[in-house]
């Protein structure tokens, strides 16, 4: 994939006997688009999220807590691991990256962990990121296209 489609860039972290700051989103990650939302995902590890692309929105993702991965391919006809030009991003709570998906980019959040650990709370091994998107979500013009397997039926979101 053409890394002008998904751009990664490491976050000044700022530590001292206080805590931890650092900057999640600017204005220059809207690349002078207006605002649309900031929105928090709790993903559940057996569980994926998004499995689309947007044709318009510029999606942001920073992980706050928790790990998982960021699948990106541009090949609506295969899975992501048979597309030559696939990016899987590592997301880590603990490491503050700001990974950038351009518009055209099928995109999926696959958390780490086991779904059928139990004990806990449901929430424990989640993986929580924040999302900026340059365009609010309007349900009767979502700019959301699912990506399909093989047989045109659309993806589960389990793994």
């Amino acid at each position: 994939m053409a890394m002008e489609l998904v751009i990664r860039e490491e976050l000044a972290v700022h530590e001292d006997v206080r805590g931890i700051l650092y900057e999640i989103f600017d204005p220059g990650v809207l690349m002078g688009r207006g605002f649309g939302q900031i929105y928090c995902v709790v993903a559940r590890p057996g569980h994926i999220r998004g499995n689309h692309r947007h044709h318009r929105k510029i999606e942001t993702f920073v992980a706050i807590n928790g790990r998982g991965q960021l699948v990106c391919w541009v090949d609506a006809q295969c899975e992501p691991q048979e597309d030559p030009q696939a990016v899987t991003v590592p997301l880590d709570g603990t490491r503050p990256e700001r990974i950038i998906v351009l518009p055209g980019v099928f995109h999926r959040v696959v958390p780490e962990g086991d779904a059928d650990a139990g004990g806990g709370d449901a929430n424990d091994d989640a993986l929580i990121f924040l999302a900026l998107t340059d365009e609010k979500f309007n349900p009767d013009d979502p700019d959301t296209e699912p990506w399909n397997f093989g047989d045109g039926s659309k993806s589960s979101g389990k793994i």
